[in-house]
């Protein structure tokens, strides 16, 4: 069984993420499907995750930009029934975002179908999504690719 540390060291010592030379580890679209995989053997029924994407230009100056409101969290908890949550209090999401998927998943114990659909279903959405408000902001994120950290 894994915990949620050990769980988050391996998906960032995939081959083909980033590391920024201050350390900091992207993980890459592709790498991230490995996270069904890992979680499924998490020992605990109340670990949660929360998926923090970003543009980043690896070439030259390593533009970083952080896509906040994208961000995904899921958490497995003992409920009766595994459920997505809109713009829970706090968040200070865009309509088009929410238009998209819900920010927050909660799973049931043992609802394993579910919490596939929903790593699936987020990361197909990011993986089409253009980010073009943020690619306008700055020439360097014209070309930047999609990573993740998850916390």
């Amino acid at each position: 069984m894994k915990s949620r540390k050990e769980i988050i060291k391996k998906m960032e010592h995939f081959e083909g993420n980033y590391t920024r030379s201050c350390g900091d580890i992207f993980i890459t679209p592709e790498n991230m499907k490995n996270f069904v995989n890992f979680t499924k053997l998490c020992d605990s029924d109340d670990e949660a995750f929360l998926f923090t994407p970003y543009l980043i230009n690896t070439e030259g100056d390593e533009g970083v930009c952080e896509i906040y409101e994208y961000e995904f969290s899921l958490s497995f908890e003992n409920v009766a029934e595994s459920h997505c949550e809109g713009n829970v209090d706090g968040n200070r999401i865009f309509v088009e975002t929410l238009d998209c998927f819900a920010p927050k998943a909660i799973i049931a114990k043992g609802d394993f179908g579910f919490f596939v659909q929903v790593i699936e279903s987020y990361l197909g959405i990011m993986n089409k999504r253009e980010f073009e408000r943020f690619r306008n902001a700055y020439e360097g994120f014209k070309t930047a690719g999609l990573y993740y950290q998850i916390f």
